[in-house]
């Protein structure tokens, strides 16, 4: 599941809908994660990505509880679908790797597999057990920190190593106009080689 329910502040407007090399940024994440997956939908509002031909699920949970809804969201639409774990990404990150989904599937055990580049580990990025799902719901309606890595604390949790490619982190997120200028000229770089 993508997720592309956040509110964009520091961009100014919706991130996702903001046109990077001719299209808008959502488009380039799911051209890299449809061919990775066997089903694929997005965490946000039907009125804002219906043009996109996916299903869109809103938060499973009304509220500003941030990314984590949004990967509850994803446990809970998978859990449904009769899988046992379900891969999220978020929709501002153009150059994800088009290995993730095998990679972060091949990583042994039953617990989060996380995504990390040198020494930052990307933690909305994640292969999640749906069986955590009771877990997250509870810790999100319990009022506490909201923030991914706090809930990360209490959970098993594994890295999958990745490395940057040309000096960019495959995970790099648009969070802001100069973000997505700079990820205008990656894209010019790679389109030379």
């Amino acid at each position: 599941m993508i997720l592309c329910a956040g509110t964009s502040k520091r961009f100014g407007s919706n991130k996702m809908l903001a046109p990077l090399a001719g299209k808008p940024l959502l488009a380039h994440t799911i051209e890299r994660m449809r061919p990775q997956v066997s089903d694929l939908a997005l965490n946000g509002e039907e009125r804002e990505y219906g043009e996109f031909g996916l299903p869109i699920f809103p938060d499973a949970i009304a509220g500003k509880f941030g990314p984590l809804v949004g990967i509850l969201t994803a446990m809970e639409w998978a859990a449904r679908l009769g899988y046992e774990r379900v891969l999220t990404i978020s929709g501002d990150t153009p150059f994800v790797p088009d290995c993730l989904a095998e990679m972060l599937a091949n990583i042994q055990g039953n617990g989060i597999v996380l995504p990390q580049v040198e020494n930052r580990r990307h933690q909305i990025c994640g292969f999640w057990p749906v069986g955590e799902a009771s877990n997250l719901r509870a810790y999100l309606q319990g009022g506490r920190d909201y923030k991914v890595g706090s809930f990360l604390m209490s959970c098993e949790t594994t890295i999958c190593l990745f490395t940057k490619k040309n000096g960019v982190d495959p995970f790099f997120n648009i969070n802001t106009q100069e973000d997505m200028q700079r990820a205008e000229k990656i894209l010019e770089q790679r389109n030379r080689m």
